[in-house]
């Protein structure tokens, strides 16, 4: 048997053994009801370090949690639960680097107590894409130590996102004090359409982690989806007080600003995030800051400045940055009408990405519509669907979206309603609607909906174009 082999087969074993065990003898459970996970390492320091890992990790402040469970390994390189939670963090990592760190994790952790080699499994198969591998290794771990908040509040977190909430409010009751997962809990019920169920969980986050940049990071993010821009902004700001290198504060400053139309200080935002920022996410940062000028109502600006990003992406070899940024150009190009220079992007993008990703038939899609050339937008959104009804529950949002994209333009009003009531947030369809509607009389509902993309508040590309959109209706 290869390693791996070994590994799956062990594993197998001991969710088979541990999940007979636990159906069997229910008196075990009751007795162990305060069961907390057992941690086999010598060295003191490393365990704290794992601890602060999990804490940061859970608390979504991944550098800072990179960095401690890289400590972890050092102190004590036997670890395994510590090497497997660094693996899934380390971005640097190839897929090939990371499967064999997870691999070597693993069987470090097979010397170790019952509870962290169930854990550091189900890291490992969750990294790896083998979600119902991850959810019954967790399962068995829950049973085992059932006193533990962080194994309750990873068995919570390997449940598919469209399931989590109920998982996780049993968390937030059975640990009151455990302030992760009500975090996660907060975004779950906004998901549910539970705005004031999702401001309460964020507030009782910041109550339990007052001194944390993620409990206001979230509570800001939350204000601003519910337009309370000002508060949203106080706790953005008290974010990077508490840490002035936490780049999601500076980040959400910038969104706020984007959504009230005030360019320099969206710039100003955008840019202490660039400078903290290294790698993709830098240039991420720089593209926003070059689309930007979409504010200032100078596209050919924002495409400019978006390209001098993309061919810096492609020198330091970030050929999928570049990717993005071309067909994020090629979709401002074509939603202001300069369709040639919208193909030669998304033809960019193609060759940069891969033309058969679904984020490019999805952009296709889309560019090819609003530049009227219909039979190869239904090409590409026929291939969108295919992909899509295979993908997850956001890309089945997003073919629905690209549905109402196509009927508006092609002036089908029935069509894009009724794809929009699929679509989710779907503020560039929504958008195109209110156009037509106007062109055809329905001025209204156009208003309607003009006035509905003009109020959100949240900052995807998309959202950013349907916005600009909407202020020159």
């Amino acid at each position: 048997m290869t390693m791996k082999t070994l590994l799956r087969t062990a594993t197998a074993g001991v969710v088979v053994a541990l999940t007979m065990s636990a159906c069997s003898e229910p008196a075990m459970e009751t007795q162990a009801e305060a069961a907390r996970l057992e941690i086999t390492t010598a060295s003191a320091e490393s365990r704290a370090a794992l601890e602060s890992a999990l804490n940061e990790w859970f608390n979504v402040f991944i550098t800072r949690a990179t960095a401690e469970a890289d400590r972890a390994v050092t102190l004590d390189s036997t670890f395994g639960l510590a090497r497997a939670v660094r693996a899934n963090l380390q971005a640097s990592l190839s897929p090939e680097e990371q499967e064999a760190e997870l691999d070597r994790a693993v069987a470090d952790a097979a010397g170790a107590s019952q509870g962290e080699f169930l854990l550091a499994s189900s890291i490992r198969a969750q990294a790896l894409g083998r979600t119902e591998e991850a959810r019954a290794l967790a399962d068995v771990a829950v049973r085992l130590v059932p006193g533990d908040p962080n194994v309750a509040y990873m068995r919570a977190m390997v449940i598919p996102a469209a399931e989590r909430l109920e998982p996780l409010r049993e968390v937030t009751v059975r640990f009151p004090d455990f302030a992760p997962a009500f975090n996660i809990l907060a975004y779950s019920q906004w998901a549910a359409n539970d705005t004031a169920g999702a401001l309460q969980s964020v507030q009782r986050y910041v109550e339990l982690m007052p001194d944390h940049p993620n409990s206001h990071d979230s509570y800001a993010e939350l204000l601003q989806f519910t337009g309370r821009h000002d508060e949203a902004i106080e706790h953005y700001n008290q974010a990077t007080a508490l840490d002035a290198e936490y780049v999601e504060g500076y980040a959400g400053v910038g969104e706020v600003e984007s959504i009230r139309g005030n360019a320099e200080a969206a710039r100003a935002a955008f840019t202490q995030a660039a400078e903290l920022s290294t790698g993709a996410t830098r240039f991420n940062y720089l593209a926003i800051i070059a689309a930007s000028h979409l504010i200032d109502g100078t596209p050919a600006d924002a495409v400019r400045e978006m390209m001098v990003v993309a061919r810096e992406a492609e020198q330091q070899n970030q050929p999928a940055v570049a990717a993005t940024i071309h067909r994020n150009a090629a979709l401002l190009e074509a939603v202001f009408g300069n369709n040639a220079t919208a193909a030669t992007h998304l033809s960019r993008a193609g060759q940069l990405g891969n033309a058969d990703a679904p984020v490019q038939h999805r952009y296709s899609a889309i560019i090819h519509a609003l530049a009227g050339r219909h039979a190869e937008a239904d090409v590409a959104a026929a291939r969108f669907d295919e992909l899509a009804a295979a993908g997850n529950a956001v890309q089945r949002q997003n073919a629905h979206e690209v549905r109402a994209v196509l009927a508006a333009v092609r002036q089908d009003v029935a069509g894009a309603r009724t794809h929009l009531e699929q679509a989710g947030p779907s503020l560039l369809g929504r958008a195109l609607l209110a156009q037509t509607l106007q062109a055809g009389g329905s001025t209204e509902e156009a208003q309607q909906l003009k006035d509905e993309v003009l109020r959100s508040n949240t900052v995807t590309y998309f959202d950013f174009l349907a916005r600009e959109k909407a202020r020159k209706m």
